[in-house]
């Protein structure tokens, strides 16, 4: 149990930081509007092919795809970026793919997150994890000054604790078309480890 809400932990915070980040920099294209207007754009196509690859991959893989797909969106930018080959509009265009990625993450964790826990203890996991989720947007603020040291240091560090935590998360098993545990003691007698 505790690996379990240490690992959904790590992946709350990682999530919530680099969701909220790359919400905070929408202004990243050529003009603000259409760079806002796309960032508020995404979030619809992101929770649909939430729901629908929850329900056909499972939590584990669909939860990876998505923050893989925020994750190379990510590094893809900063490689980009370092080498100014990208112009305003394909920095946007990787930005909001990164940001379609991470809030269907986001939208996954929920459900994810809940299904781990036995029914006992699951608003108080689901409460310890949001809390982990807003820790990582209290260090949000710090990680965007870095682009004072290098421009493009906050999209390399969101990439990387992306990858980070969508390695991590690869450990946690699958909740799709199983029992779930109603108590601790059904959690460790080992019968909810897939």
């Amino acid at each position: 149990m505790k690996r379990r809400v240490v690992i959904m932990l790590f992946y709350w915070f990682v999530t919530s930081l680099v969701y909220y980040g790359l919400s905070m920099n929408a202004s990243i294209g050529p003009n603000i509007y259409v760079s806002f207007f796309c960032a508020s754009l995404v979030e619809f196509p992101s929770y649909f092919a939430s729901v629908y690859l929850l329900r056909i991959q499972g939590r584990r893989k669909s939860t990876a795809l998505f923050t893989a797909i925020g994750c190379v969106s990510l590094l893809i930018c900063v490689l980009l970026s370092s080498g100014n080959l990208a112009g305003g509009s394909t920095q946007l265009s990787l930005s909001m793919l990164a940001k379609f990625g991470l809030g269907s993450t986001f939208a996954n964790l929920y459900v994810y997150g809940g299904e781990l826990t036995p029914t006992s203890v699951r608003n108080m996991t689901l409460g310890i994890l949001s809390v982990g989720a807003r820790a990582g947007g209290v260090v949000l603020p710090y990680v965007m000054m870095l682009d004072q040291v290098y421009e493009s240091l906050p999209y390399a560090v969101f990439g990387v604790l992306c990858l980070l935590a969508m390695l991590i998360g690869l450990l946690l098993p699958e909740t799709l078309n199983t029992e779930l545990p109603q108590t601790l003691n059904e959690l460790s007698d080992g019968r909810h480890e897939r």
